[in-house]
């Protein structure tokens, strides 16, 4: 209780500062500090915020390092190595904001940041996480350890924690089906967010995941991401070690890893986020209905209702979402397969001049698809041509 009532308050910044040679440095800072929350093994020390706070960003951040450190086999952060975190609120002028830079010396990185009512311990976290690539960088020989895109700290940070993983990968394959998601070249060269939550965050995420399986593993990925050229933009990187140089060939693999993102799930999480990847497939918005019919829709069009439309209308209506239904959710997947058999010869059968509506509505009832009481997010009305 002594140790949680001395924590520190009122700094006028956030440091993140770690010495590879000696932790003499980082101990003389800790000091300085007046009192700080360390974790078990000393090698994270947090203050500048209340206790409570303190003490678990402190044992979340030697919980990450430690994954990490598992999933390489090896020390990233020498067992004298000092992490210091020191947190102060932002002023009333002033947004929260985090930031590397070299100490004076220029030997030791150091991680500014300003914490607002957006700020989170995802934001120390992820800042960890680019410590660590950092150090592993020093450990390649590199000459500039600032040169990686911030989305590889974050994305390291949130990859190694199948939790948050699972749920970006949710968020990510959300946005590209609703055609939210920026193009992979333009995020990868892009500057951080703002602390907080947000879509780039969960990106970083998936792109590491996909880094991660064409390297062949977390190792493999991390010795790649520690070369990255001192001089050479993100995007042509990433073009270069993932679609042999060709940025068309980029952005048509990051969408197809987008889509088959869910094999990367485990567990109870798996048939639950398969059928909502099902749900998203199958929805029509108003607005891509009108783009392919080539008339306004007051309403979102609903898969029963479709039924009703003229057949050249209910014809490539059914074509479009056929082939998108397959391309997104592969009917391999194991207890989702029914459904998206039954879809399909739905689809089918609406490509036919003369349509079987009993046969059809019987294909769509056993596909079992329909949203669940009290959702909001797969519902689907029907359509109502605008007059």
């Amino acid at each position: 209780m002594r140790l949680l009532s001395s924590a520190v308050v009122g700094f006028t910044r956030f440091l993140v500062v770690m010495s590879a040679a000696s932790g003499a440095a980082a101990e003389e800072l800790a000091g300085s500090l007046i009192a700080t929350i360390s974790s078990s093994s000393g090698r994270i020390a947090v203050g500048g915020i209340e206790p409570q706070r303190a003490l678990h960003i402190a044992l979340e951040a030697e919980k990450l390092v430690a994954r990490i450190e598992s999933g390489l086999g090896r020390r990233v952060l020498p067992a004298r190595m000092k992490v210091v975190v020191a947190i102060t609120p932002a002023g009333p002028d002033a947004s929260g904001r985090i930031r590397l830079r070299p100490d004076p010396s220029g030997v030791r990185p150091v991680i500014e940041v300003t914490w607002d009512g957006r700020t989170s311990e995802e934001d120390v976290l992820e800042a960890v996480g680019m410590v660590i690539i950092r150090q592993l960088r020093r450990g390649c020989g590199m000459q500039s350890p600032g040169a990686p895109p911030w989305w590889t700290g974050a994305g390291l940070a949130r990859y190694v924690r199948p939790e948050v993983r699972v749920a970006d990968y949710r968020r990510v394959y959300t946005a590209w089906q609703d055609e939210l998601l920026p193009p992979l070249a333009d995020f990868a060269v892009g500057a951080p967010p703002p602390t907080g939550a947000g879509l780039e965050k969960s990106i970083s995420a998936a792109l590491f995941g996909w880094i991660v399986q064409s390297a062949g593993g977390l190792r493999q990925a991390l010795n790649l991401i520690s070369r990255f050229p001192d001089n050479e933009r993100a995007d042509l990187w990433l073009a270069r070690i993932l679609a042999g140089g060709d940025p068309r060939r980029l952005q048509y693999g990051w969408e197809l890893f987008v889509a088959g993102s869910p094999r990367f799930t485990t567990g109870s999480e798996e048939p639950e986020f398969l059928r909502r990847r099902i749900q998203s497939a199958i929805r029509v918005s108003a607005a891509q209905a009108g783009t392919l019919l080539g008339r306004p829709f007051d309403r979102d069009p609903d898969l029963s209702s479709l039924m009703d439309l003229p057949f050249e209308e209910r014809r490539l209506m059914a074509a479009w979402l056929s082939v998108r239904l397959q391309q997104s959710v592969p009917a391999r997947y194991r207890g989702m397969a029914d459904a998206v058999e039954h879809l399909v010869r739905f689809f089918q059968l609406l490509r036919r001049p003369r349509l079987d509506r009993v046969a059809a509505a019987r294909e769509l009832a056993a596909a079992g698809v329909a949203p669940r009481p009290g959702e909001t997010d797969g519902v689907i009305n029907a359509p109502v041509p605008a007059r």
